[in-house]
Parts: C-alpha cells; sequence; structure tokens
C-alpha cells in the first residue's frame, strides 16, 4: 500500500512494498510423442433410430439422419434391440431407385443417401424400410450399427489414454490371423506404457491399404507441422526410406522454432536387416536430432492373441519416445528400464558388436542378465562427439530455447522502444531464465551473460552467455594402487624372552609409486568437478 502524504505523518522511515520480479513462467515446453501410421481406416459407431410413418401406401418414409457422415454404405446392421434379431437390407441403386446387390432373405429396409457426396466423407445417410413384407414396423425402434470415415479421421488426435486410441483406431492385433491391423494403436501403447502424457496420432490415408506408400505416410507426417505438443516424433512403419522425410520433418520444425527430435526403428521382421546395415542406416543420418533403434525386431507377449509375437524397432522406438517425454530433458536414455518387452528377437549380438553399433551411432536396446529390457547407451546417429553424441545434451538445448524464448516474451520486450534500461530488462529477463533452469535441474550453470544492442543492426538486442550442461554419467573410473607404507608391525610370535629387547620392530619402508595413474587423465587440468 502506497505511503499517503497527503495526510500528516509524523518524521520517520515508511515502507512501501511493490511487486518484484517475475518468479516464473508457464514453459512450453512440448512433452507429447508425434505417432505417424496406419489403422483400420474406419471408426465404429450403434445408435437408436424411430422408424418414421409411411409417407403413403406404397412409399415409406424417410428416417432421420444417422449421426456420423462418410458411413460405409456395406457395413450398415440394423437389429431388434430385445431381441438381436438382424434385419435384411438391400441398396438403392442411385440411377433407378431400385434395390440393388445380394442379401440374404426378404429385405427389410434400403440406405438412402440423402446429403453429400456418395461414398465419401461427407456422405450422410438413413434407411427407409420396404413396405411389403419388411419385418420392421412403424413407429420401432432399431438399433443401427456401422463403420465410418468421416473428414477429421485423418487429423491429428491428442490422447491421454490408451483406450481412447482403440476407441478411434481399434484394436492394434486381428485376434483371427494375429496380423498387426492398426500400427498406429500398437506404437501408441509401447508409448503410454513407458510413460507418455500426451500422444498425437495421425492416421495414415492410403489408396491401397494393403500397401501404403512413402508419399502417404509423409503427408500424415506434414500434418504434425507446427504442433507446439510434440516433442518427439516416431513414424509407426520400419522401412529405411523414410528416414530422408523425418529428418527433414525434424530440421524444418526446429528451425520454425518448434524444436523436435525423432526416434527411428527398422523392421527386421519379415527381412532380418544386419548390423552392417543398420550402421549404415545410421551413418547415413548423422544427426543429432534423431535416434535409430538396435537391434530391428524384439519379443512381446501380447494379451490380445495370447502369444508371443515378434514385433519391428519401430515400436520400441515409440517405447523410448514414451521414456524421453515422462522425464527431465537432461535425464539420460542410458541404463532405463523398458517397459512391455520380453526380450531381443533373433540371434544374440555379441558384445563387441554392440560396442561398435553404439561407437557408430545405433542406440542398442538389450536384455540384461536379469532379464530386464534396458538401453545400453543413449545415443543419437551423430556420434562425432560428446555433445552430439549424447541425446540428452541436446534435450538439455532444447529446454534451454524454450525456456529462455517463454521468459524474454512474457517480459513483452518485443514491440518496445529501446532505451538503455531495457537492455537491463532483457538482460534481467535473460538471466531468470537461466535461473530457473538451473533451479529445475536442466543446466548446471552458465558464465559471461552479456547483451548488446547492435551498430549494423540497431533494431536487434543479442545476448550472449555459454552454459554448462548436466553431462550424462557414462563412466566410472575407480584408481587405485599398492602402497607398502602401512606403518608399525608387532610380531613376537615364536620369539624368546632373551630375544625380545624392545617389544615391536619397525617394518622397512617401500615407498609407493612415485606416479599416480590419476595423472594418465591429466590432473586438475583434467578435472571439471572434484571431492
Amino acid at each position: 500500500m502506497a505511503v499517503d502524504f497527503s495526510r500528516y505523518l509524523p518524521p520517520g522511515v515508511y515502507t512501501n512494498p511493490t511487486q518484484g520480479p517475475q518468479l516464473a513462467v508457464n514453459t512450453t515446453l512440448p512433452t507429447a510423442v508425434g505417432l505417424v501410421g496406419t489403422t483400420l481406416g474406419y471408426r465404429t459407431y450403434i445408435e437408436s433410430l424411430v422408424i418414421n410413418p409411411n409417407t403413403s401406401i406404397t412409399t415409406p418414409a424417410v428416417n432421420a439422419t444417422l449421426k456420423k457422415t462418410g458411413i460405409i454404405r456395406e457395413s450398415i446392421k440394423v437389429s431388434n434391440p430385445n431381441t438381436g434379431e438382424t434385419y435384411g437390407t438391400a441398396v438403392l441403386d442411385p440411377t433407378t431407385g431400385l434395390p440393388t446387390g445380394t442379401y440374404i432373405g426378404d429385405p427389410d429396409y434400403t440406405v438412402v443417401n440423402v446429403g453429400g457426396t456418395l461414398d465419401g466423407p461427407d456422405g450422410q445417410y438413413t434407411i427407409s424400410i420396404i413396405v411389403d413384407g419388411s419385418h420392421i414396423e412403424v413407429g420401432d425402434v432399431v438399433q443401427v450399427s456401422y463403420r465410418y470415415t468421416d473428414a477429421s479421421y485423418y487429423t491429428p488426435y491428442t490422447f491421454y489414454d490408451f483406450d481412447d486410441v482403440k476407441i478411434a483406431y481399434g484394436e492394434p492385433f486381428d485376434v483371427s490371423t494375429g496380423a498387426i491391423q492398426s500400427e498406429l494403436t500398437l506404437a501408441a501403447k509401447f508409448a503410454f506404457l513407458n510413460g507418455a502424457y500426451q500422444v498425437v496420432c495421425v492416421a495414415v490415408n492410403p489408396a491401397n491399404p494393403d500397401a501404403p506408400t512413402m508419399a502417404e505416410y509423409k503427408a500424415a507426417l506434414d500434418k504434425l507441422k507446427d504442433d507446439p505438443l510434440i516433442a518427439v516424433v516416431v513414424p509407426c512403419t520400419g522401412r529405411q526410406e523414410f528416414h530422408a522425410s523425418v529428418q527433414e520433418h525434424v530440421m524444418q520444425q526446429s528451425e520454425n522454432r518448434f524444436e523436435r527430435r525423432a526416434i527411428l526403428g527398422l523392421d527386421g521382421t519379415t527381412t532380418t536387416v544386419p548390423s552392417s546395415q543398420r550402421i549404415i542406416d545410421a551413418q547415413v543420418l548423422t544427426d543429432r536430432r534423431i535416434m535409430l533403434v538396435s537391434p530391428d525386431k524384439f519379443n512381446y507377449y501380447s494379451p490380445e492373441l495370447s502369444n508371443t509375437v515378434v514385433l519391428g524397432g519401430q515400436y520400441m522406438a515409440a517405447s523410448l519416445a514414451g521414456i524421453t517425454v515422462s522425464q527431465s530433458y537432461a535425464m539420460p536414455l542410458t541404463r532405463k528400464r523398458i517397459t512391455g518387452w520380453t526380450g531381443v528377437a533373433g540371434d544374440p549380438i555379441p558384445d563387441g558388436q554392440k560396442n561398435l553399433e553404439s561407437q557408430s551411432g545405433l542406440c542398442v536396446v538389450e536384455l540384461t542378465r536379469r532379464r530386464l529390457m534396458q538401453v545400453r547407451h543413449g545415443v543419437s546417429t551423430d556420434p562425432t562427439d560428446l555433445i552430439s553424441r549424447e541425446w540428452s545434451i541436446t534435450g538439455q538445448e532444447d529446454a534451454l530455447i524454450y525456456r529462455i524464448r517463454d521468459y524474454l516474451e512474457n517480459a513483452n520486450l518485443i514491440g518496445q522502444p529501446i532505451y538503455p534500461f531495457t537492455l537491463v530488462n532483457t538482460k534481467a529477463s535473460a538471466e531468470a531464465a537461466l535461473q530457473s533452469l538451473i533451479r529445475d535441474g536442466l543446466l548446471v550453470g552458465y558464465m559471461g551473460l552479456k547483451a548488446r544492442q547492435l551498430v549494423t543492426n540497431p533494431d536487434v538486442i543479442e545476448i550472449s552467455f555459454a552454459w554448462l550442461p548436466a553431462f550424462p554419467l557414462n563412466y566410472i573410473v575407480v584408481t587405485f594402487n599398492i602402497s607398502l607404507s602401512s606403518g608399525n608391525i608387532t610380531s613376537n610370535a615364536g620369539a624368546s624372552s632373551a630375544e625380545v629387547t624392545g617389544g615391536s620392530q619397525v617394518s622397512t619402508t617401500i615407498g609407493a609409486p612415485s606416479a599416480s595413474s590419476y595423472n594418465d587423465f591429466g590432473g586438475t587440468s583434467n578435472t571439471l568437478m572434484s571431492l
């Protein structure tokens, strides 16, 4: 409350608290997994319908329009809700208006197109009873079930629960054949199992459902552009030819201020992708924003099939994406346990080959001696140096970018005139962002924070600083040596009293090695932190 000097106050010291600096800003850091894959291609729906009175003795009434658009006409089934009896159907020929097609028994109703494009995503339908011989009476309430694919089916949807994904895209497996019928549902399952909170799904729209093309996958991937929720994208296909499209997508989005990464997997369920080829695929990418899983297939026990099935590496990629978004951006994937898998399929990979794969930019997943699935080393496809190799360092950089941007945007600096104090406010906002990153464990420290107005571009304020990431702990080196300088040794065993003169004997000291193995690491000149 301000001090009121309009009235008399005795001389003294008065306080006038004012609002302090901003302490926190809501972050826009994305935390969702973006998935792209094929599905059943339709949703299912059931509704009740009351049969209207006939228009005339010979003309049946057109009943209320069914609620969903894009209904697959052949999938419509009308039944008695009390007895479960299914009524016979006939489809009207759009030219003659007469029943057409094949059906069992006498038809009870026809399917009528009442709006939109016939068999299109905007098509609207209802049923009309056949006046003579129908088992459906006027005033009856019937149950209508059908499949539909409306215009929104192939648009992105955000899910927070796996059951909602199943409702939208169907069960992952066809229980009659054991085949995967919705790869999008299956990938979402692994993402949720491993900690994902949000999953953004886009269904691929293939002209031929049995052979979707890479162009159709890319069209679906493009629908994830500029989605502020997505941190990591995973294509639900294990085909190597799609890698270039994903890399292009990640690069463009990161340049467009939607920093994101991708995790890819190769599918070796039909044709094995050998280790040598996987290494080549990683080297083709060489991108610190892209992770490639190895090996190419894994074992999964399916409760739907009550059997163990072999799945491609793309589903393991969805698992790793779930872990990535569920934990701090500074947390490495190395040694993280993976839920939902029983083992690695195919021939065991020797340790030497695993080392070569990790060294070449492959993220190796292995089954430990304790029968746990874990990440051997969370590396990107760019093993050039420590900074580009470690998945978590790129994650910290993204967190830093988002936090700095959020704080500076929240300070409402853009669009204001530049005064001398503007630099102070700009630097203060940047420092507040950096301090919040340290508080949240997303970086260790920073130094050299500066702000300046450029001469060549006077409408630009440049902020510069150096930052220290939280490096992943990959190795612990224990240094030790043998020392014989152990002090005094007392030994009277076997000696007579006449032989013992002093009661103790001092051992001869043998010096320790003059150079410690610690010096092999550069001594104090090679120490970032010590204790």
